[in-house]
């Protein structure tokens, strides 16, 4: 590309736009350079730009010359047009080492030289810009670049979040370190140290330290020894003061503990009186039943024969082995029903005694421990039998059905069979 005479602003606003372009590459990558490296990166990327900025002259008819007698790097373009070729020396100035004197002075040369071409920089920017400001950045792209702001957005956001991420890691470093240096102490006294100590705190309040052997001792033991002994001494009063409102403390200790087990013994001896006068009570009144049981059979059974006729028996007036069936003897209501003959209720009419049974002793040899258990077994039996006897079902028949009611009749023969099976199951159990 090259530039004429009708053409030369044209050629200026491109290579405004060329160094407007580079400047906000410059805003934009300044951020990402770290304090420490930024004359490095300062200076390989200004002789960067300017090996590129080289080839980039070299298509638009431009050389990039360095002028010795004024110390500067600098363009010199040749444009091409109608009145031939012209040599015009476009410079960009390395601002390290210039002075506000030097500048005036360069100024009034370049005045004095009479250029026919006008400056290269428009006076607006020459106002703005100063010499002290050095380009930094990579090379300037083309005129229709345009950076990706996202990217570099994004960079930087992941630049800022390690940053975050590792004053997180120096404040948990400067953690531990406190902390460190609080536990790095080399010593600590037995009598400042707590429960977490790995030597066991011996007790000095309870006179350990005078049953021990200063010569097992070590050097810390033997300090803490020599310290409590010397304060026993100093402070004979308040110690003695001490020990005896501790003996009088372990004493009133003692008597409640002994008024407590004296209370609990006596609460408990109670309690047991109470139980056996209560199970006394039960028995006594299970006896009354069963022997009323007992003397209800005799006076169904010693019925004349004159006077069967005359009586009328109901379902309640039977007098079944279910203790629910005497304990509700006076009640008018018919409440004993079929769902009342079960096997518990019998079988605890019959045998259960509420009152504590001897235990079976095993006195000389096991003779008398078998005949224990024989004679109960005999005496379970025998009331077995006796029921059976009762309640069997062809003794009822001829015996008492024939007074019984005829409304109920069914009712005690279905009762009957109930009765008769529980009996037998009891038998086959021994």
């Amino acid at each position: 590309m090259g530039f004429g005479t009708g053409n030369w602003g044209a050629g200026i606003r491109w290579w405004d736009a060329v160094f407007s372009s580079a400047r906000e590459a410059e805003s934009l990558f300044v951020a990402r350079l770290d304090s420490g490296q930024l004359r490095k990166e300062k200076d390989w990327r200004k002789e960067s730009h300017w090996q590129q900025a080289g080839k980039l002259y070299e298509r638009v008819a431009c050389t990039l010359v360095f002028d010795k007698r004024r110390n500067k790097r600098a363009l010199e373009l040749t444009p091409v047009g109608d009145s031939g070729a012209h040599a015009q020396t476009i410079t960009q100035t390395n601002t390290r080492g210039r002075s506000g004197s030097s500048m005036e002075k360069e100024g009034k040369e370049k005045a004095k030289e009479g250029r026919r071409w006008p400056s290269y920089s428009s006076k607006k920017r020459s106002r703005t810009d100063s010499d002290d400001d050095e380009f930094i950045g990579p090379m300037p792209g083309p005129s229709n670049y345009k950076p990706d702001y996202e990217a570099i957005r994004a960079e930087l956001e992941e630049q800022r979040f390690r940053e975050k991420m590792a004053m997180a890691f120096e404040d948990d470093e400067r953690l531990d370190s406190v902390e460190a240096s609080f536990n790095s102490f080399a010593h600590v006294p037995m009598h400042w140290g707590g429960a977490s100590q790995k030597k066991a705190r011996i007790d000095y309040d309870h006179d350990e330290f005078l049953n021990l052997d200063p010569k097992t001792m070590d050097d810390e033991e033997y300090a803490e020894w020599i310290r409590m002994g010397m304060y026993r001494k100093t402070h004979a009063q308040e110690i003695a003061e001490k020990e005896q409102k501790k003996a009088e403390r372990a004493a009133k200790r003692a008597q409640e503990k002994s008024i407590r087990a004296e209370t609990e013994r006596l609460e408990e001896l109670a309690a047991s009186e109470r139980r056996f006068r209560k199970r006394t009570k039960e028995n006594h009144k299970l006896e009354q039943l069963r022997s009323e049981y007992h003397h209800r059979w005799k006076l169904l059974l010693s019925t004349t024969p004159g006077q069967e006729s005359e009586v009328d028996l109901g379902f309640n007036d039977i007098p079944w082995p279910i203790l629910f069936v005497h304990r509700q003897k006076n009640s008018d209501c018919d409440v004993l029903s079929l769902d009342d003959f079960t096997r518990d209720a019998i079988s605890t009419f019959l045998f259960t005694s509420l009152t504590p049974a001897e235990p079976l002793t095993d006195s000389g040899d096991g003779q008398s421990l078998s005949a224990q258990r024989l004679a109960e077994r005999a005496g379970r039996k025998d009331k077995l039998r006796e029921t059976l006897l009762r309640f069997h079902p062809d003794k009822f028949e001829g015996r008492l059905m024939s007074r019984v009611r005829p409304n109920e009749k069914d009712k005690v023969r279905e009762a009957l069979g109930v009765v008769v099976r529980v009996l037998n199951d009891l038998m086959g159990e021994g």
